[in-house]
């Protein structure tokens, strides 16, 4: 089971080195498990959505609450745009 972030089902800007890293697990997890498949060994993907981390925090450093409200109803929104693997 690979762990990976709703980040990487969609492009964006402001992160490309997350947004990419996140994305080539999906990749590798897709490809692990047509490879292995013969082998009845099944690969499985989590990507969860929004949680208030400190990466999610820093992202909103210095903006006022209105901001803030802003950025979240962006992620979202994103969350309700993108589909499980």
């Amino acid at each position: 089971i690979n762990l990976t972030s709703i980040g990487g089902l969609q492009a964006g800007g402001g992160v490309l080195t997350y947004r990419a890293s996140k994305a080539a697990i999906i990749h590798f997890t897709k490809c692990a498990a047509i490879e292995l498949a013969p082998y009845e060994i099944r690969v499985n993907c989590l990507a969860p959505g929004h949680i208030r981390t400190a990466i999610v925090a820093s992202s909103a450093h210095g903006m006022g609450a209105e901001k803030v409200a802003k950025f979240e109803a962006g992620i979202r929104a994103q969350m309700r745009a993108d589909r499980p693997l």
